[in-house]
């Protein structure tokens, strides 16, 4: 379980780190706009993804226990 927790964590601060690095980035370029809405947008949309994939994940180990248990 912690194990899970840590690439959890790791993921989620990831996907945040890059979603101010790409606005700050848009910040500076003169056709772009960098707004904090979409640093809100990338994250939850990132928090999705993982939260979907450990949902999934945990589902399909469940799946497999039951199916291999005699």
């Amino acid at each position: 379980m912690w194990k899970t927790s840590w690439k959890l964590a790791a993921a989620f601060v990831l996907v945040s780190v890059f979603a101010v690095i790409d606005e700050v980035r848009h910040f500076y370029h003169p056709y772009r706009t960098g707004l904090w809405q979409d640093i809100v947008l990338d994250i939850t949309g990132g928090l999705y993804g993982i939260l979907s994939y450990y949902f999934l994940e945990k589902t399909e180990k469940k799946k497999n226990k039951a199916t291999w248990t005699l």
